[in-house]
């Protein structure tokens, strides 16, 4: 391989994991937020082309107020750390929005990309936070595809947050037995050029 072609390879952001970005009593209260939460609906997504289902599970969406506000501080810190430390995007701070997913029995979201339809997409990084215990369910990890041969999967530590570029293809498995929780995010920018 040539040095330049090395080089770019090893340029390229993948993906980085802080163990205990929470605690699993700060875990546990936000998995609780689903009982308030009125927008709760069954997300099945289907590609337009084919008709495939591509994602089954349930969402909430955690909008900003002042009761999580703690959580939005520290995880708005932590990921600016992670992109001034590593991936160096171009972030505003305007995203104020996060998504709790519950994956049941069955629930997945097959391979995509984060990055959003078009050219003026502003997501730059996607963030996922390990909220259920590890050995509440089987299956349901964060994958991500770098070649047939390669397909890491994040930490499944309780409170792990995994954030990588929203361009990054990646997927979560069928969920085997029990329930996983996860916390989901969108750090926002000027589009990519």
């Amino acid at each position: 391989m040539s040095q330049h072609l090395k080089k770019f390879r090893d340029a390229v952001p993948t993906y980085r994991t802080i163990i205990g970005a929470l605690t699993p009593e700060e875990c546990r209260r936000i998995v609780e937020l689903n009982a308030n939460c009125p927008e709760h609906k069954r997300s099945q997504l289907y590609l337009k082309s084919s008709e495939r289902q591509v994602r089954d599970s349930h969402i909430y969406w955690l909008r900003s107020d002042t009761k999580i506000e703690w959580l939005y501080e520290r995880l708005h810190y932590l990921v600016r750390e992670l992109n001034s430390n590593y991936f160096e995007y171009e972030l505003d701070g305007k995203d104020k929005t996060f998504q709790l997913t519950r994956y049941h029995v069955g629930d997945y979201y097959s391979w995509h990309v984060d990055l959003g339809a078009g050219p003026t997409s502003r997501r730059k990084l996607s963030m996922t936070i390990q909220l259920s215990d590890p050995g509440e369910y089987d299956g349901s990890e964060l994958q991500f595809f770098f070649s047939e041969q390669n397909i890491p999967v994040a930490h499944k530590e309780q409170g792990s947050m995994t954030v990588f570029p929203s361009w990054m293809t990646h997927q979560v498995a069928p969920t085997k037995s029990g329930t996983r929780w996860s916390l989901v995010g969108w750090f926002e920018g000027p589009p990519f050029r």
